[in-house]
């Protein structure tokens, strides 16, 4: 399975939100978009979108590819 990567990431858009907290490093990037929606990979592995004022896990969304489409799909007007 392809694996996020952080230039990847960054290529798509992302910014790196990472932070410490009590000496323990948060890996997190952060997409936000235009339209209003916000796409936060945590760990290079947990994907979750901000719309409609809540976060949502979107647990198939594990590589770069499914962000992609990820992106696409909330781009789309509803």
């Amino acid at each position: 399975m392809e694996v996020m990567k952080e230039e990847d990431l960054i290529k798509l858009g992302f910014v790196n939100t990472s932070y410490v907290e009590e000496d323990t490093l948060f890996t997190e990037y952060t997409f936000k978009h235009e339209d209003g929606f916000i796409i936060m990979v945590s760990g290079l592995n947990l994907t979750e979108i901000f719309i409609y004022e809540h976060w949502t896990t979107v647990p198939n969304c594990k590589n770069v590819t499914d962000v992609t489409k990820l992106i696409e799909l909330f781009k789309l007007p509803f």
